[in-house]
């Protein structure tokens, strides 16, 4: 059962809001637009995981999204936390760029 679902994080609707109001040539412009593109991607990382989320047991398993837990003056941030009877798992969500170059034809 997914007891705390992937919400957006109002960050994002943040940085849109001052992307959208600051004149492009600001000096914070590409600052405040390379971070709302990180954390847009780290978002759709995450719901990229939902079908993967529907094929678990309902019944059997609790889906926390977002997890924000205190540990003593810190905090651990977890991207989703998954328990059941017998274990914990703990998943972090990371979209990385990838180029693949692939070998120039074989030729005899």
């Amino acid at each position: 059962m997914i007891v705390k679902p992937l919400r957006v994080p109002p960050i994002l609707f943040q940085l849109d809001a001052l992307r959208r109001r600051l004149p492009r040539q600001h000096e914070r412009q590409a600052d405040i637009k390379e971070q709302w593109r990180r954390r847009v991607a780290g978002f759709k990382g995450e719901q990229s995981l939902a079908y993967e989320l529907s094929l678990i047991d309902q019944d059997e398993y609790l889906v926390f999204h977002d997890v924000r837990l205190p540990i003593g003056e810190y905090f651990a941030q977890f991207d989703l936390l998954i328990l059941c009877s017998r274990f914990i798992v703990i998943i972090e969500v990371k979209i990385l760029p990838v180029s693949f170059i692939s070998p120039p034809p074989f030729t005899s």
